[in-house]
């Protein structure tokens, strides 16, 4: 009887993982205030109890732990990570330094919210931009529109 309870919580908990994250599979195209447009494909699986999200090719584990971002022209020691708020939310935190023409220009941390507007895909970004200068704020929200 012990075990069968044992496994009943287990399959409980796995079940409330599975079902923790929002299911935000499917082609968006997502239109830029600069009038460049681009189709983002998102996809996700059930991987050791975590949902694993694939965005135009990058994995993205929905697990709370923090991963080295390689370095780009932009962004130097970063980090990032994910976590889901319940079946509605994926938030995606951003932390680094932010250089511009190759110049340190501040230190970066950003987080944007993914959830469906329906059956569109909605980013809110908010963060900080910490320079010499203060701390510069980040805002800004954009809907994807959904690919039939």
């Amino acid at each position: 009887m012990r075990n069968l309870r044992t496994f009943a919580t287990m399959a409980l908990l796995f079940s409330v993982q599975a079902y923790a994250c929002p299911q935000l599979t499917g082609a968006y195209t997502c239109a830029y205030q600069d009038g460049s447009s681009e189709v983002i494909t998102l996809s996700q699986e059930l991987k050791d109890g975590v949902t694993v999200y694939t965005h135009n090719g990058s994995t993205i584990p929905a697990d709370n732990v923090a991963y080295p971002v390689p370095d780009d022209a932009n962004i130097r020691e970063a980090t990032f990570r994910a976590t889901c708020t319940g079946d509605v939310t994926l938030s995606a935190n951003l932390t680094g330094k932010y250089y511009q023409d190759g110049q340190y220009f501040g230190d970066l941390n950003m987080t944007s919210n993914f959830s469906l507007n329906g059956k569109d895909l909605k980013q809110v970004t908010v963060g900080t931009l910490k320079n010499q200068g203060g701390e510069h704020p980040l805002n800004s929200e954009l809907t994807c529109t959904r690919n039939p």
